[in-house]
């Protein structure tokens, strides 16, 4: 996209906003899930899921911060563009707000509710447990390996 004096302002706007939404939801991600992921059971696999799951937040939150890093560097100099193409500090000023910025979450995805049947495991069709792919009842049934 080209900027020009026309839509130099819109686009900072656009740019700005997302930076925020960006940075708003990694603070907020970071308030409920404190220095990491719990432990979800007394399992011997929770705690190195728990460790797994913390490295990999870590390392998307580091990715993220490297975003919100450069977005807020394109709209600082879309900005200056915006005041060397004539634009007052007010007209800048007007086209993001953050003051006016309402952090609105995504939506959780879908549950496995959702799902449409014939994307489910073969062995979810309403028994209580999957049989044993091993046993040939397993086998005729879909059990899982």
């Amino acid at each position: 996209m080209q900027v020009t004096p026309t839509n130099v302002l819109g686009v900072y706007g656009v740019i700005m906003e997302e930076m925020t939404r960006l940075q708003s939801s990694a603070q907020m991600f970071k308030l409920d899930h404190g220095e990491g992921m719990p432990l979800l059971g007394g399992d011997l696999v929770s705690p190195r899921a728990a460790r797994g799951f913390t490295e990999a937040t870590s390392q998307l939150l580091i990715k993220c911060q490297a975003d919100i890093d450069d977005l807020k560097r394109v709209g600082y100099g879309l900005a200056e563009a915006a005041r060397l193409y004539g634009k007052t500090e007010e007209e800048v000023k007007a086209a993001f707000d953050p003051r006016s910025f309402q952090y609105q979450p995504s939506p959780p995805p879908p549950s496995a509710g959702d799902v449409p049947s014939s994307l489910r495991p073969m062995f979810d069709s309403g028994q209580d447990s999957p049989l044993p792919a091993a046993s040939l009842e397993g086998l005729m049934r879909g059990g899982t390996q």
